[in-house]
């Protein structure tokens, strides 16, 4: 997720300008292979979430399911995001956000919480559509 990526695209349906994600329009993130596009690609979980410094992603995840693939969590960790859980991977955040949260940590009292709340505003500030925590 680059600095300039765009999370929500807005389409007109006939009455009015509805946002969708990059998900809602068929964006797949593929995983481990890096030149070429892997012929089994395994879905992940349907409710994926990437915690960037832009916001909260809702992305498609597909992991590599060739004969030669990494385990979930270390494709994940070539693209530099760190999962929230092992078990079931449907939460990552950014090693980006990561460090900034590091930061924050050592210089101001910010609470979790409230970081997590500044970055559903920064997702979406209307409120309306706002990610479940």
């Amino acid at each position: 997720m680059g600095e300039g990526a765009k999370q929500f695209v807005q389409l007109w349906n006939g009455k009015y300008f509805k946002w969708l994600t990059l998900k809602d329009i068929g964006l797949h993130v593929k995983l481990n292979h890096t030149s070429m596009q892997c012929q089994l690609p395994v879905p992940g979980h349907q409710e994926f979430k990437i915690l960037h410094g832009n916001g909260i992603h809702h992305i498609t995840v597909d992991y590599c399911g060739c004969e030669c693939q990494l385990p979930k969590h270390v494709q994940l960790l070539c693209h530099l995001l760190f999962l929230a859980s092992q078990c079931i991977p449907q939460t990552a955040a950014s090693f980006q956000l990561l460090e900034f949260l590091h930061l924050l940590s050592l210089c101001t009292k910010l609470s979790m919480y409230d970081f997590y709340r500044t970055l559903e505003k920064l997702t979406m500030n209307t409120r309306i559509g706002i990610p479940k925590s």
